[in-house]
């Protein structure tokens, strides 16, 4: 009974190691399982793009269909990302946002810009979307993709969207990069 033991251990190890003999290796990368759990992660660009161009001139330059690289930042509402859609509020650097009056403690959502003039945020604002082979928002948030927060400088890559127009600039994104800081 001594010996049985020990070589019934032996045995089943030795299945256990043949048993996994021959098979392809089934181990995924970490950005592999990230983009399996979120899709969205591809869109994050590791390098920045250039020239771009700030959201409040692009809403100037509105051709439907024609690409373009904005800079902005998450913000200019109170809720700038969808919760249910691959869809947030992109702001021109213009705008002053509540952390950048020194008093930042005053308001619990200083990305809303609610300190400045509402005429100019209306003018400075971009809706920027992640769409499917249909036009429509993926039905994911883009809150913490890439770690995108509020408030954080993107420059986004895309395709002007059918619709847009100088009071509605919207922007089907194909790439996103965030600024460190």
């Amino acid at each position: 009974m001594k010996h049985t033991l020990p070589t019934l251990s032996l045995c089943g190890l030795t299945l256990i190691f043949l048993a996994g003999c021959g098979k392809p290796n089934t181990t995924t990368t970490s950005n592999e399982s990230a983009e399996t759990i979120n899709p969205l992660i591809s869109l994050i660009l590791n390098d920045a793009p250039t020239d771009p161009v700030p959201v409040a001139q692009a809403r100037g330059e509105i051709t439907p269909g024609t690409e373009v690289t904005l800079i902005g930042q998450v913000g200019g509402s109170s809720r700038p990302f969808n919760a249910n859609y691959a869809s947030f509020v992109l702001t021109d650097q213009d705008v002053m946002f509540c952390d950048e009056m020194g008093d930042a403690g005053h308001c619990p959502t200083p990305w809303d810009a609610c300190c400045e003039d509402i005429d100019k945020l209306k003018a400075s604002r971009a809706s920027i979307q992640v769409v499917n082979n249909d036009g429509r928002p993926l039905p994911q948030t883009l809150k913490g993709v890439g770690g995108i927060q509020e408030l954080d400088t993107l420059i986004v890559e895309g395709v002007i969207a059918e619709g847009s127009s100088t009071d509605n600039l919207i922007v089907n994104a194909t790439g996103i990069y965030k600024q460190p800081g």
